[in-house]
């Protein structure tokens, strides 16, 4: 029994799942201990292989294509069922038609704005004018 245990587990003390414990066993106490536990117990882990694969993931995205989320003019729907793609490019449209009617109502009211501020300094400077021309 022994053998077969030691057999089984022989594969899990690489010298990478080693040193990558003991890191973990130094900088966070129980991710080092939920290791040797998944070393000690666990299948034949190689955790080199699986943090190399987990940066990859990272750096590289995932391993099919996803849609933009914000339709963007080179969406590219790449769901099996047509009719959701058709679905989504409707929503996306009709999203991109509120946002451009949002952006030109704010266009116009950051200009009606302007303009009352430019007014305001302007009667502003008048009034203060006047009043510089009656202490004279």
């Amino acid at each position: 029994m022994t053998s077969s245990l030691n057999k089984r587990h022989s594969n899990n003390w690489r010298s990478s799942n080693i040193g990558i414990m003991l890191i973990g066993l130094l900088i966070i106490m129980p991710f080092g201990l939920v290791l040797l536990a998944m070393l000690t117990f666990g299948k034949s882990i190689n955790l080199a292989a699986m943090f190399k694969d987990f940066w990859s993931r990272i750096t590289n995205g995932p391993d099919f294509e996803q849609p933009a989320l914000w339709g963007n003019g080179t969406t590219k729907y790449n769901h099996k069922n047509q009719a959701y793609n058709q679905y989504r490019r409707q929503q996306d449209a009709e999203f991109n038609a509120k946002q451009s009617a949002a952006k030109a109502q704010l266009a116009d009211e950051q200009y009606a704005f302007e303009q009352y501020i430019k007014a305001k300094k302007l009667n502003e400077n008048k009034a203060e004018f006047e009043k510089f021309q009656q202490s004279i």
